[in-house]
């Protein structure tokens, strides 16, 4: 992933071009509140140039935005950003299927790296996934970083203002993703992609 040269405009995001270059987000679990993680993941995405979603079961406006309610209620969203609890994400990826959604970042932990009873929760996740024909990134991931194309889904708002280079970074941690990616960014050199794979279940 040393670079992505920008997809012909005709041509709808599929695979992991509707994950690292999408045209259209959904947040799942989105928030209002600051002191929540998915604020922080609103305001990373708040430069994003294409249609975002925020989507909470409550409704109303966050960051300007208004609020879905379901998932199931947007039209042609290449990815989904769960920022939601564990047990939430396996029905939450049968939604997203159910829209037409083929990518997700899942974020929450609480997964294989808990030990039996994660391990099982995290193998739900993998089958509706695969069943529901979606790339997903994660679980147990901060995100991934495009300043190039302007998709910055990551838990730390400051991403969004990274200047886009020509280095990527694929990194299991996201502490290291992100130090390197504000390191390339100190020393002129900018960031083209850096991912956190997180427990890596499927893009890896």
């Amino acid at each position: 992933m040393t670079a992505l040269e920008p997809a012909p405009a005709q041509v709808r995001s599929t695979g992991l071009d509707a994950m690292f270059r999408p045209r259209s987000i959904a947040v799942v679990g989105a928030s209002a509140h600051p002191d929540k993680a998915g604020f922080a993941m609103m305001q990373a995405l708040r430069t994003f140039p294409g249609a975002l979603h925020p989507v909470n079961p409550r409704g109303g406006e966050i960051l300007g935005r208004p609020a879905i309610t379901s998932i199931r209620e947007v039209d042609d969203v290449d990815l989904a950003v769960f920022v939601v609890p564990p047990h939430v994400v396996p029905g939450a990826l049968e939604d997203a299927a159910a829209a037409g959604i083929r990518a997700a970042v899942v974020c929450a932990g609480g997964f294989a790296e808990t030990g039996p009873e994660g391990a099982a929760l995290q193998d739900r996740v993998a089958a509706a996934a695969r069943d529901g024909g979606i790339r997903l990134l994660g679980p147990n991931t901060s995100g991934f970083m495009n300043p190039r194309d302007g998709a910055t889904a990551n838990f730390m708002p400051a991403v969004c203002d990274l200047a886009p280079g020509s280095v990527s970074i694929v990194a299991q941690s996201g502490g290291v993703n992100l130090a390197i990616a504000f390191m390339l960014d100190r020393a002129g050199v900018g960031l083209r992609l850096g991912v956190g794979l997180g427990n890596a279940i499927d893009v890896d």
